[in-house]
């Protein structure tokens, strides 16, 4: 050495050519607020096409309804499709309302 002190190489790195260099650094992981709001912001869209589907759904009952020539039955099943898409409106609208005890 320049210094004329003798020094101790340290542990040498696992692989020299990478030492340092960016191949062994892990990349940050993605914030677990960023995927809720994500997830979030999917399922307000979602929210909203199902609320579109209901009311035209309801449109359409009402409609037949005042037909009298409509098969009952056809109004039946859509007004069982319109409480199946009023049930996934309230779950998804649970989903979104943030947890009180957190």
């Amino acid at each position: 050495t320049r210094s004329g002190l003798i020094t101790k190489p340290g542990p040498e790195p696992a692989n020299k050519n990478n030492a340092g260099s960016h191949a062994d650094r892990k990349l940050p992981k993605p914030h677990m607020s960023t995927n809720i709001e994500t997830q979030a912001f999917g399922n307000r869209a979602r929210l909203k096409e199902l609320r579109v589907a209901h009311r035209d759904l309801d449109i359409a009952i009402s409609e037949l309804v005042h037909n009298h020539d409509t098969d009952q039955l056809r109004i039946r099943r859509l007004k069982k499709q319109k409480l199946l898409l009023k049930d996934m409106i309230v779950l998804l609208e649970s989903e979104l309302i943030p947890d009180l005890n957190a």
